[in-house]
């Protein structure tokens, strides 16, 4: 009887999708990657830390049903998301299928409408800064001339289903405007965010904060140029009941900025980046000066330092707690020079040096995240297929010891290479 149902069941979806594709014209893109990785010593740890070695992959699908002129419905999928040989689903990044999108694309004579789940959270103008995060959201988007203007209302976090908190929210509110040229273009992004979600438990709070954020791309000749700021300010409020307990408001004032260049000579160039993360001072207790905004997941300075893919299959980097690195750069300032070359047409050469250190201590013994060093070669298989390997060597700063003076630290080095299909 089981299989019958399960054959019952099969057929009807047959039908069912079946009829959908029929009526609208389908496409999809998507991504396929397998990845091996050596890693000498992530923990960083002196005589007691031990080596990783494995591949990983995953699966991306973005399909697209176009149901009429100016109407689509799009989605995206991660599928085998795993280590190589972990055959136990145990939930998060190891899900056999993640669906992460549903939303409605459609144009009016005003713009363009999404709606839906989509890609969200912090995902503006140069890729410092952002993690992409999928979210409920209604983007309106238009253009006039050559200014673009978007409007956002994001969802992060709902309270009003079933509790006493009815108001215990969590959104966003953004108004971006991106003025394009024949020389690149430029942008300043506006968000409201309107955190609820700690109204009714204790301490009660109400975080209340604004972002702006301009930024510039710039095509001068062989010169390219691209930097971005980032400014947090607003209040975390305290409710009347944990006022009366002691508890007092606090001030938000965070900075991060970005900026790099890099000249182009034939098949070769050259360049340099900064970034900074401002970091929390301890002693302002009624102040939070860093750790809200962070170098994002999706911007990946170094083969080993605030690495996302890293990140995701190794882990936190460092051993000591408290003292430990993760996937997005904080409290930091990073000092990189870089350069690349194309040998050949389907070869590509990159190679960088980078330094980077604690703008606050915060209780360490000293401030130094530690020197990178980092060289990649990637050739294309075909011309939507690469084949990159790579190379990193971390020089372990002090940083990584946190307060204990007997704590012993060494340096890192990592082997990875990996397969990349986009589609």
């Amino acid at each position: 009887m089981k299989k019958l149902f399960c054959a019952l069941f099969a057929m009807v979806a047959l039908l069912v999708f079946g009829a959908a594709a029929g009526a609208a014209d389908f496409s999809a893109s998507g991504s396929y990657y397998a990845v091996g990785y050596y890693d000498n010593n992530h923990t960083l740890q002196k005589g007691a830390g031990a080596s990783s070695a494995f591949y990983a992959q995953r699966l991306r699908v973005a399909p697209v049903f176009q149901v009429v002129e100016g109407l689509t419905l799009n989605a995206r999928f991660d599928a085998l998301e795993k280590v190589w040989g972990n055959d136990g689903w145990v939930g998060g990044d190891q899900e056999n299928i993640s669906w992460d999108r549903a939303f409605v694309t459609f144009m009016t004579k005003i713009g363009k409408f999404d709606v839906g789940y989509q890609a969200g959270g912090n995902v503006w103008g140069t890729t410092f800064g952002d993690t992409t995060l999928d979210r409920g959201r209604v983007k309106f988007t238009t253009k006039v001339k050559d200014v673009i203007l978007v409007l956002v209302t994001e969802k992060e976090a709902e309270g009003d289903i079933g509790t006493a908190e009815a108001d215990a929210d969590y959104d966003n509110y953004m108004i971006a405007t991106v003025y394009r040229t024949d020389w690149g273009n430029a942008g300043l992004l506006w968000k409201y965010v309107n955190d609820d979600t700690l109204s009714g438990s204790f301490p009660f709070f109400k975080q209340k904060g604004h972002i702006f954020s301009p930024y510039v791309k710039a095509n001068l000749g062989p010169t390219y140029l691209e930097a971005q700021i980032y400014y947090a300010f607003g209040e975390i409020k305290m409710e009347e009941e944990s006022a009366a307990l002691g508890a007092k408001d606090i001030d938000i004032s965070n900075w991060s900025w970005y900026l790099m260049g890099k000249y182009d000579f034939g098949p070769a160039y050259v360049g340099a980046m900064y970034a900074y993360t401002s970091g929390d001072d301890p002693d302002t207790a009624d102040e939070v000066e860093g750790g809200l905004l962070v170098g994002g997941e999706d911007w990946d300075p170094c083969l080993i330092l605030w690495n996302d893919n890293l990140n995701k299959w190794m882990g936190d980097l460092g051993y000591v707690a408290g003292s430990q690195t993760d996937d997005s750069m904080t409290n930091a300032s990073l000092y990189q020079l870089f350069c690349g070359a194309a040998p050949m047409e389907k070869l590509s050469l990159t190679a960088s040096f980078t330094y980077a250190r604690a703008n606050e201590k915060q209780g360490r013994l000293d401030a130094d995240y530690g020197q990178e060093i980092d060289i990649t070669a990637s050739y294309k298989l075909y011309d939507n297929l690469d084949y990159m390997v790579g190379f990193g060597y971390l020089m372990t700063g002090d940083w990584y010891k946190g307060a204990g003076t007997t704590n012993e630290i060494d340096d890192d080095y990592l082997l990875l290479n990996k397969l990349t299909l986009n589609f």
